[in-house]
């Protein structure tokens, strides 16, 4: 179901974000389709390791988690923020002990 909804994403269908699967609408193209390709790769792993279905959770899991991140106005407001950056001096031979 969820490979179904990122190539329904990427032929240009609407995904309301109450859907379940609904986060996956804040990638680009380029982003659903490494998803897909990471999944699709854990998928093929079913029939050969029995973590195969760990590691979807835990893709699946990752990739939700950088959608909160994504759609978060907090976190977009920290990430485009100006930065002051403070220069670190290299520390003099008498100040170490």
């Amino acid at each position: 179901m969820i490979l179904t909804i990122g190539f329904s994403l990427l032929l240009g269908q609407e995904i309301g974000f109450e859907h379940p699967y609904g986060w996956l609408s804040v990638f680009d193209s380029d982003d659903l389709q490494d998803f897909i390709k990471d999944l699709s790769e854990a998928f093929r792993l079913i029939d050969f390791s029995s973590q195969a279905w760990d590691m979807i959770d835990a893709i699946i899991h990752e990739w939700h988690e950088s959608a909160i991140a994504i759609a978060s106005p907090e976190l977009a407001a920290a990430f485009s923020a100006e930065i002051h950056e403070i220069p670190l001096t290299k520390p003099s031979a008498q100040s170490v002990v």
